[in-house]
């Protein structure tokens, strides 16, 4: 048998000790969530961007789609003849 034994420091230290090791294990978990969290934001924030940069995308392909339409509409009411306006170019592709 070995002695003194291992877990002697623990009943040397007293009650402080116990709660000082108490509190590094709570403090330990606090810091784990923490770095959960922010890992999981990191994430979100990176999708967020992504999504922010295809909205922008689409909007932009919405106004020229918009813009071509109307001067489709344009031509048709002023009873020009054929061909209609070209689409704007990358509009088709």
């Amino acid at each position: 048998m070995e002695w003194p034994p291992r877990h002697a420091h623990r009943a040397e230290a007293g009650p402080a000790g116990l709660m000082s090791e108490r509190l590094d294990g709570v403090l330990a978990m606090i810091l784990a969530v923490v770095a959960a969290v922010g890992a999981w934001l990191s994430g979100r924030s990176k999708r967020i961007r992504e999504l922010e940069a295809r909205v922008e995308e689409l909007e932009a392909t919405n106004r020229a789609q918009w813009l071509y339409i109307q001067d489709l509409i344009n031509h048709i009411y002023r009873g020009k003849p054929a061909p209609p306006p070209p689409p704007p170019e990358g509009l088709l592709t």
